[in-house]
């Protein structure tokens, strides 16, 4: 009885060994194109709230060497997290800031632009309805002499004086000249009227938005105020949205704040060859 807890103390002791200088093995290895060891660089790493070390062998009997580091999450670490989310909402408020500016300056321009081609369209306009009133006027004049005028003024004297034929024949030429005058007041007024309507058509002091569609200038102003009263429940939300995200990554950072996560590296020992890295991997609460 006492011989066989002897053998089985000495094999416990070969196996510990057998572990211990694996684990020794990978420690005292140099890493690839640098003056560190593995276990000068992975013992103490920064970072590592623990580290371990531990020895086991594959499904081919080969030693391998599994170096856990768990990683802190480090007051530092997650205030430069908030920070990082604070510069995040920061940039998305400015961004929507220079998005309404810029949407607000379009507006303006287009108004002031409508403005101006409105004046010097009015005074095109003015310029042509001066000339048509005044041609007016003087076919009105033209038609009140003809209405005020007798047969008479149309024939020669013959040497019978006013016979029938001839009044009648004066008749006649009086009633054209009526009509002629009659018909320049009204082509005149015409052109009154048309020039009127195209100095109030949205094509002449608007801005087209779209194939037929013109907005004037008391349209975009309408669109200007509207930014304007928009402003405040614009900059309310993008308060709102500052306070969520913050709320957010609080939440966030303090759930995570007691997590486990862990950097694993295996190592594969064999006496024939260097020490060689098989994988590296994070483990997210052991997943």
């Amino acid at each position: 009885m006492f011989r066989s807890i002897v053998l089985s103390g000495a094999l416990l002791g070969l196996l510990a060994a057998c572990t211990d200088s694996s684990i020794t093995e990978v420690k005292k290895s140099s890493i690839s194109q640098s003056d560190f060891t593995f276990g000068e660089a992975l013992d103490d790493a920064k970072g590592c709230k623990s580290t371990e070390w531990k020895h086991h062998d594959d499904e081919n009997g080969r030693p391998v060497v599994e170096y856990t580091c768990t990683a802190e999450m480090s007051t530092k670490l997650i205030e430069n997290a908030k920070m990082e989310n604070i510069e995040r909402v920061k940039k998305m408020i400015e961004a929507h800031d220079v998005e309404w500016q810029r949407t607000l300056s379009t507006l303006e321009k287009r108004k002031k632009d409508i403005e101006q081609t409105a004046v010097q369209t009015g005074v095109v306009y003015e310029a042509k309805l001066t000339q048509f009133n005044g041609q007016l006027q003087e076919a009105q004049e033209n038609l009140n002499r003809t209405l005020a005028s007798s047969p008479e003024s149309y024939i020669g004297h013959g040497p019978s004086g006013y016979t029938p034929a001839l009044l009648e024949q004066g008749k006649g030429r009086m009633e054209s000249a009526i009509r002629a005058t009659q018909q320049r007041v009204e082509a005149v007024q015409r052109q009154i009227k048309t020039t009127e309507q195209a100095k109030n058509e949205p094509v002449a002091t608007g801005y087209q938005f779209a194939p037929g569609q013109y907005r004037s200038a008391a349209d975009y102003q309408i669109m200007i105020d509207g930014m304007y009263s928009w402003k405040d429940r614009y900059i309310t939300a993008v308060n709102q949205s500052e306070a969520e995200e913050l709320k957010k990554a609080e939440e966030f950072l303090s759930a995570n704040q007691d997590r486990k996560l862990q950097l694993k590296i295996t190592f594969l020992v064999s006496k024939k060859s260097p020490v060689v890295i098989q994988s590296i991997k994070w483990v997210y609460d052991g997943k």
